[in-house]
């Protein structure tokens, strides 16, 4: 890890991992008090823009903890065509935070299809961070119908 010259001690770090050289701004921090679903030692991440343009609509989900943890991620709007908003409001609504408060992502993962690698993302359990307290979890939608690799 890496402190950025010419910036305010501990405001931007520099993590190199599988997506390359990742900064992050510290003040941005978000803290998963329960962790991610199987990785419960890491609960401080902060979200990152992708080094590359393939990746642009993509954020990535740095851990502070473990420069190597790192996971690309897709923001999602409320109205989206993958989780249906009622499903993602009723989840913020049980998280208690409020609608106006909320970020959504999914965590995303390839996956051999017709014999070829694709970018698929965990629909059935998304990310929820509470914008206000900069917070956040990871919650399992009790629908069905959502899968663990939904082909983009």
């Amino acid at each position: 890890m890496l402190k950025k010259k010419g910036v305010e001690e501990n405001d931007i770090l520099i993590f190199q991992n599988k997506f390359g050289y990742v900064e992050v701004k510290t003040k941005c921090k978000i803290f998963f008090p329960k962790g991610l679903i199987g990785i419960t030692d890491s609960k401080t991440f902060c979200l990152a823009d992708a080094n590359n343009d393939k990746y642009k609509s993509f954020k990535l989900l740095q851990s502070i903890e473990s420069e190597q943890l790192c996971f690309l991620t897709l923001p999602v709007s409320l109205n989206n065509n993958i989780i249906k908003e009622r499903d993602l409001l009723d989840a913020a609504n049980i998280l208690g935070i409020n609608e106006d408060k909320v970020a959504t992502i999914l965590l995303c993962s390839t996956k051999s299809i017709d014999n070829k690698l694709k970018l698929v993302v965990n629909s059935r359990a998304p990310i929820f961070i509470d914008l206000f307290n900069q917070t956040a979890f990871q919650y399992v939608l009790h629908n069905s119908n959502y899968s663990l690799a939904h082909s983009l």
